[in-house]
């Protein structure tokens, strides 16, 4: 058996006038993915940051105190709520002293992607993003790194150890880039050939760990498909075949979650990801309906739909857990959000109401239409045979054999 080591850390906060707690619980949740645990959190009310310290000097000596004093725990990391720039780093490093290393939000948060990047793809995208944050970090280096050199394969003629660095670091992005460009044009292929189908195809997102990947695997019933509480479970696209109660097949696509002040070199690297959800027909922005900061983060997932420019403007709101509501908080959220969904996603009746409903969206784009037929006894062969392209709304009998309603593609020029 694998024996994981959880090593402790102090978090260190600064408040400006936004209340910082939900960010701070968030990090701490954060920390615990990468096996960090947090012992105890410093924080700090200031009108504005600290350009040299973040913090001001004083907390940081509150917090050497602190970790002298327990020199005998495992103590190894300082975390910083913000992202911080090499030169805090560098002073906060030289307070504290080298005997704890120092990360930030963003580094936590990169760290959980790498672990859980399983493709191809995500790999270089995670490495991407890790490059380039350290490219960005190295515009804070000072004269230490300003020694030049000759040596051939190190450093050039008159090359300062910044501007190696900082080539090598390049070179390496560009290589990357053509990678994944390589491998998202094969991915892209495989999108084509789905989007070829004339099945509706939907897109779930949201906040991270927001029950995404448990509605999918309720409605594939797929026991292989695995559902995580952490962060970041999925970072590559999960796409399945889904079958209406109606009949009508469709396509289902799980995607990463967001999170408050995702880190910009992520949100680039995995553009290319995100923006296979442009393919879709309706986005379904799951929300889990028992967070106390729902509206908050309801507001982040609509800020990166913005900043991902996604194209389909039809973006439903599904709450998600409301078995674990009381009626009160049930009933003021169907008020507050009159025009959502709110399912349990271990319940296949709730999922299946849910599947009614939402096919009924697709009156609202012009690629589906809903048509009433009629089908006499000897030709319900015709029916049989568009299994999965058609849905059957509803069907009574009469004298020659059934009165329908269908749903079909536009495409589809049968009936």
């Amino acid at each position: 058996m694998k024996v994981i080591e959880i090593n402790n850390g102090v978090l260190l906060s600064v408040q400006q006038r936004e209340d910082k707690s939900s960010q701070i619980e968030e990090l701490i949740s954060l920390c615990s993915n990468i096996d960090i645990n947090v012992e105890k959190v410093f924080q700090q009310k200031r009108n504005k940051y600290d350009l040299k310290y973040y913090c001001g000097k004083g907390k940081l000596l509150e917090i050497k105190e602190y970790m002298k004093a327990l020199k005998d725990t495992n103590i190894k990391y300082l975390i910083v709520n913000d992202r911080i720039t090499n030169i805090q780093r560098k002073n906060i490093q030289k307070i504290i002293t080298n005997n704890f290393e120092i990360i930030d939000r963003t580094q936590v948060i990169l760290e959980i992607f790498r672990k859980n990047a399983k493709t191809k793809i995500s790999k270089i995208q995670v490495e991407l993003a890790s490059l380039k944050f350290e490219y960005s970090s190295l515009k804070g280096q000072g004269n230490e790194m300003s020694r030049t050199g000759g040596g051939i394969g190190t450093i050039g003629p008159g090359e300062t150890q910044l501007e190696y660095d900082r080539r090598t670091i390049n070179k390496r992005i560009n290589q990357l880039k053509e990678k994944l460009k390589e491998a998202t044009q094969k991915r892209d292929l495989t999108s084509k050939n789905r989007d070829k189908l004339p099945y509706p195809k939907f897109s779930l997102v949201g906040y991270t760990s927001a029950g995404k990947s448990t509605l999918l695997k309720t409605l594939t019933e797929d026991k292989n498909l695995i559902v995580s509480e952490k962060y970041f479970s999925t970072l590559s696209p999960t796409n399945r075949k889904i079958q209406f109660p109606c009949g009508l097949n469709s396509f289902f696509s799980d995607t990463v979650g967001f999170i408050e002040n995702l880190p910009i070199e992520l949100v680039e690297s995995f553009k290319s990801t995100l923006e296979e959800i442009n393919n879709s027909d309706i986005i379904l922005h799951l929300i889990d309906s028992t967070d106390k900061n729902l509206s908050k983060k309801i507001s982040v997932v609509n800020s990166m739909i913005e900043q991902i420019e996604f194209k389909r403007k039809l973006i439903i709101k599904v709450f998600t857990k409301i078995d674990l509501l009381n009626d009160e908080k049930y009933e003021d959220l169907k008020i507050l959000y009159p025009e959502s969904y709110f399912i349990n996603c271990l319940d296949i009746n709730s999922i299946n109401n849910f599947l009614n409903k939402l096919i009924l969206e697709l009156k609202l784009l012009n690629e589906y239409e809903f048509k009433k037929i009629q089908i006499n006894y000897n030709e319900y062969w015709k029916i049989e045979k568009m299994n999965g392209i058609i849905g059957i709304l509803s069907k009574s009998e009469n004298e020659k054999g059934y009165e329908m309603e269908i749903i079909k593609n536009q495409s589809i020029k049968e009936f």
